[in-house]
């Protein structure tokens, strides 16, 4: 399971048990799930979002965080390796060491949004992600790497919600009351 706070906290908690996996600085209201449910999105107030492994992560208490390094991976998937285990960095504003662990960051992508409050879902599809603003804006990233593919000026109020309904659209709302299909292109 995961939570955005008001604190500008990611948080990912094991939905059985209670146990708070990892933590990250960044984040607020927005947050996101891949099509597939491998990727986490979320918006930072400031012109960033950042996605995350939503099943792999880095066991807290494990690594140097002096060096940054870690030596042990967690979760589902193949790592190309027999036993599971192999290195990697840490992620930028990981928490080391504590009672949580630190995410696998797939990738940072600064839009260009600006300041940014809008507590609008993030959607994803067509090999997109869609990050809906405050400001009337849609952006849409490469769901591979994060770089933007395109921007739209939809509104001048926030958008409400930007809803893939399939054939290459968006069903997309505004709180200006404007409603519109609208059909994806990919740059």
């Amino acid at each position: 399971m995961f939570v955005v706070t008001p604190e500008r906290r990611v948080h990912a908690i094991d939905a059985s048990s209670g146990r708070e996996l990892w933590w990250h600085r960044g984040g607020r209201e927005a947050i996101g799930l891949s099509e597939d449910g491998s990727a986490l999105y979320i918006k930072t107030m400031q012109d960033t979002v950042i996605a995350f492994d939503a099943v792999k992560f880095i066991r807290a208490g494990v690594g140097s965080p002096a060096s940054g390094r870690v030596d042990e991976f967690l979760g589902g998937g193949s790592s190309g390796s027999s036993s599971g285990s192999f290195s990697l960095t840490a992620a930028p504003g990981a928490r080391w060491p504590g009672r949580a662990g630190a995410p696998v960051v797939l990738w940072q992508s600064h839009t260009g949004y600006g300041y940014e409050i809008a507590p609008s879902p993030i959607t994803s599809a067509y090999g997109l992600v869609f990050i809906p603003t405050d400001k009337g804006d849609i952006f849409a990233l490469n769901a591979v790497d994060g770089s933007v593919a395109w921007s739209y000026r939809f509104s001048i109020a926030l958008i409400n919600y930007v809803l893939p309904i399939g054939n290459g659209e968006l069903l997309v709302t505004s709180m200006d009351g404007k409603v519109a299909r609208l059909r994806v292109r990919h740059s």
